[in-house]
């Protein structure tokens, strides 16, 4: 797990954003959209990290889980949906139960995503 970017840890606004599956260029473009959030980003390639690790928002690109950390994921925000608070961002095809969907902001694309983040 690699810590991307950390700017002032004791600011009020201080928050932790986890990636997974983003590429260099995506993850980039993530750090210079949260430069003034006193934001740091840990990007990782396991994804138990995901569930393991708190953070207040979680970028998942979808097609870089393989079935078993797909399923782990799915099957842990189906147990804690209604009781977690962080904010899940899922990129790909919303392949999950309507439960979930409707928690997850689901993005087709990267882009979609960066769109929303200015």
């Amino acid at each position: 797990m690699d810590c991307l970017s950390k700017n002032n840890a004791e600011s009020q606004d201080y928050g932790r954003v986890m990636t997974f599956g983003l590429s260099e260029t995506e993850l980039e473009i993530l750090h210079h959209s949260l430069l003034s959030k006193n934001t740091e980003v840990f990007d990782t390639d396991v994804a138990t990290d995901l569930v393991a690790v708190a953070a207040e928002v979680i970028i998942i690109k979808a097609d870089a889980l393989d079935k078993e950390g797909r399923e782990l994921l799915l099957d842990y925000y189906n147990e804690v949906a209604d009781y977690s608070d962080e904010v899940v961002f899922w990129i790909g095809e919303p392949c999950m139960s309507k439960k979930l969907i409707n928690r997850f902001r689901i993005f087709a694309s990267f882009n979609d995503l960066e769109k929303d983040l200015k």
